[in-house]
Order: C-alpha cells, then sequence, then structure tokens
C-alpha cells in the first residue's frame, strides 16, 4: 500500500499479490487538503478490510513507520488508525510488517505506482481535513474579522464555519458534525455545554 501527492492531487492505493502476481488492486482519489500521512493510514485500512474478508493469513506490508506507529498507538488520535485498529482486533489472520522503500521489493514498487495512478483515477473518496488545514482556515477566517470569535478547545473558533465534519478530532470525546453557525447555536448545541444548559434553564 502507498500514498502520494502530485500537485494538489492525493492518491491512495493498495495491491494484493501472490509470487509477484496481482491478485487485486484499490485506488482512491483523495482531495487536495488530504496529506500523503493520510493516504498511506487509509490504504493500510481498505488492506486490512479487503484481508479481513478472506479465509488467508495475510501480510500487510508498508513502507510508511508513521502510518503502522499511529495505528500502534493506543492514543492515537486519528479516526482512520482507529478504524483500522478495530478491524485487527477482530481479524487474527491479518499481520502488518515494515518494509524499506525503494528496494526493489515488487509488491511496494507496484502500490507506489498505483498510488500515483490514483492521484488521476482514482475514485473520489472524502476523509476529514487534517487538523493542520483546519487550523490554517480557522486563523485566516480569525485574520478576515468575519463573524463573531469565540474560544473552542483553546483555539480561536470562527462561527462561519463551512463544510467542515468530523468525529471526536476536533470536540475531543465528543462526536460532532461541524456546519455554519453562530455563537447562539454553538452554546444551545454543544454536547460540552449540556450542564451549564442545565444550570442556567429557569426552573418552575
Amino acid at each position: 500500500m502507498d500514498g502520494s501527492k502530485i500537485g494538489d492531487k492525493t492518491g491512495s492505493a493498495f495491491c494484493a499479490m501472490e509470487e509477484d502476481t496481482t491478485k487485486y488492486e484499490w485506488m482512491a482519489q483523495l482531495n487536495p487538503f488530504n496529506t500523503v500521512f493520510q493516504a498511506e493510514l487509509l490504504a493500510t485500512q481498505e488492506a486490512c478490510l479487503w484481508a479481513s474478508k478472506t479465509n488467508q493469513q495475510i501480510k500487510v506490508w508498508s513502507d510508511s513507520e508513521s502510518s503502522l506507529h499511529s495505528i500502534a498507538s493506543i492514543d492515537t488520535k486519528s479516526p482512520i488508525a482507529q478504524q483500522t485498529q478495530e478491524i485487527l482486533l477482530k481479524s487474527t489472520n491479518i499481520k502488518l510488517g515494515w518494509i524499506k522503500a525503494h528496494v526493489g521489493y515488487s509488491g511496494i514498487e507496484a502500490a507506489d505506482v498505483l498510488a500515483k495512478k490514483a492521484t488521476q483515477e482514482g475514485i473520489p473518496t472524502f476523509i476529514p481535513a487534517p487538523r493542520n488545514h483546519i487550523k490554517r482556515l480557522l486563523q485566516k477566517e480569525s485574520r478576515t474579522g468575519k463573524g463573531p470569535i469565540i474560544l473552542a478547545n483553546h483555539s480561536l473558533f470562527p462561527c462561519a464555519l463551512r463544510e467542515v465534519y468530523g468525529r471526536g478530532w476536533w470536540w475531543g470525546k465528543w462526536p460532532s458534525r461541524l456546519g455554519e453557525s453562530n455563537s447562539c447555536r454553538f452554546l444551545q448545541k454543544c454536547p460540552g455545554f449540556k450542564g451549564a444548559r442545565i444550570k442556567s434553564s429557569p426552573r418552575d
């Protein structure tokens, strides 16, 4: 499996091989804001998902130490890594392994070619933007002065967010779907303020 970024296009791919023969290929084209790290994580997840549906012992090889470390960490904050952990817990036939890149291993070389191809021909696939991208958007919004600014999770959080989706990676433990909003709606709807709303509600 591998991830690739060419210009503003990001690709994610894996191939299943047996004795240097390709048995299965998967490709996804991600959004420009997605990183190679995310692409590599997604490819690993999809490879594990595919392997979980077989009755064979499968070894998933990756040249990405960072993605393997994220999957192995109990403290990982990556939703993709967490989902991969769930797959691995349920599937005892899958093993992950690291292999050095560009040393002539046919499977890794094939995945590298496939990931580059995925930047152009992969199935369009949405995964949430990385935190750094969200922070840059928020900083840009805060500099423009558009809309009120409120403090959330120790970060400046403009209320004019559009098409930003997440699952626990912004609100911490609170699952969330973030959309265009304002401070009143934020205070009324955010699960983190439920206790404060109960205390401040008028009693009969």
